[in-house]
């Protein structure tokens, strides 16, 4: 991901670092970004933290989580077939639930040390062109990849053969809801 994006973007400064520790000065950057990585730290009020220290006074944090109510019936199929397979576990603990209520993030958010915060919620839908392109959106985000990198070699091809099958008869439907937070470094009084 980090190469494609280096390609893409060769001005700029793109970097893999520990949320918990960011190599970068205090107060260097008027924004932090974090699309959908919220729920992964293990620690979030040390990784906040270091939003904080490297934001400068005023700089804002802007990110985005999952919210409730949306799904995608094809990749519940293919978890499910993924379990069957043997693959129960991720690998990784999540901390979704926290997020999936804007109350409870943005307290989170405050906790932390973060003012004016927002939370709105947006939904999309839409279906996925076809089986494949289904199956691949599953096995792109981390529940289905780690589930997946799980599997013996010996079993995935039969996985992938299975799902294939299994997806032309699934819902293609999707329904994505997202919660985006948005909070302020506090300027020094």
């Amino acid at each position: 991901m980090l190469a494609v994006a280096r390609r893409l973007s060769p001005g700029i400064d793109i970097r893999r670092a520990d949320v918990h520790a960011l190599p970068f000065a205090d107060e260097e950057f008027d924004v932090v970004t974090c699309g959908l990585a919220l729920s992964h730290f293990h620690e979030p009020h040390r990784a906040l933290g270091e939003a904080l220290r490297v934001l400068r006074m005023g700089g804002r944090l802007a990110a985005s989580t999952w919210g409730t109510g949306g799904g995608t019936p094809s990749s519940g199929a293919v978890v499910e077939l993924l379990k069957r397979y043997g693959a129960h576990e991720t690998g990784y603990t999540l901390d979704e639930e926290t997020w999936l209520h804007p109350e409870q993030g943005s307290a989170v958010l405050r906790r932390a040390g973060f003012s004016d915060v927002s939370a709105t919620t947006e939904k999309f839908t839409g279906t996925f062109v076809d089986a494949a392109r289904a199956l691949q959106w599953t096995l792109a985000w981390p529940c289905g990849s780690a589930r997946l990198a799980r599997l013996e070699p010996s079993k995935r091809d039969a996985f992938l053969a299975e799902a294939r099958q299994a997806l032309t008869r699934a819902d293609l439907s999707w329904n994505l809801v997202f919660n985006f937070y948005l909070a302020t470094k506090a300027t020094r009084r």
